[in-house]
């Protein structure tokens, strides 16, 4: 049984609930109202989708929607999809190593193979800690941040939520909600 947040904290940038029978603490750290409410209903969806394009990176979560795009890799996107295009990212473990990132070697298909091993889990939190940053926390204890590394780029990290709603976190620290 899935219990949704406990708690929606407008204005204060901090969403707090448990998921399921786990108990897990789920949280939106450092957003607006606008983009906790847009982000909220992905708590909990399981990761169905690893995707490393240089230099971006891509997670699906949820149930896996099939396209009919030729030449793709895989055959479906995520209900969500959350990443970046051309910021810098790494995945952490518990102990808060790098598995692997944005600057690994490229060519040896060295980060591929590292993505598909790793079991990310069920998505529990999204965070913000600077104006520069997002952090997203999973139940398997991995971790992903997405880093601002240019002053030209736009966007830093998207998520691409159902019904063509768009959220995106900007090198400005700004965080945007549209429609597609």
């Amino acid at each position: 049984m899935r219990k949704q947040a406990t708690e929606l904290l407008p204005g204060q940038g901090c969403l707090k609930g448990t998921f399921g029978m786990d108990a897990l603490e789920m949280s939106l750290i450092g957003l607006d109202d606008e983009a906790q409410a847009a982000i909220l209903p992905m708590l909990g969806k399981e990761c169905c989708r690893v995707r490393f394009d240089v230099p971006g990176l891509s997670l699906g979560f949820g149930e896996k929607i099939p396209h009919n795009l030729p030449g793709l890799t895989f055959s479906y996107y995520g209900e969500w999809e959350i990443g970046t295009t051309f910021c810098g990212w790494r995945v952490l473990d518990k102990e808060s190593s790098i598995l692997c990132g944005s600057d690994d070697y490229h060519d040896s298909g060295y980060i591929e193979r590292i993505l598909t091993a790793i079991h990310f889990g069920r998505i529990i939190s999204i965070a913000n800690p600077t104006r520069l940053d997002v952090r997203v926390g999973l139940t398997s204890g991995i971790f992903v941040d997405f880093m601002t590394t240019s002053s030209t780029n736009g966007e830093c990290f998207h998520v691409f939520c159902p019904n063509s709603v768009y959220v995106e976190f900007t090198i400005g620290g700004v965080w945007r909600v549209g429609k597609i």
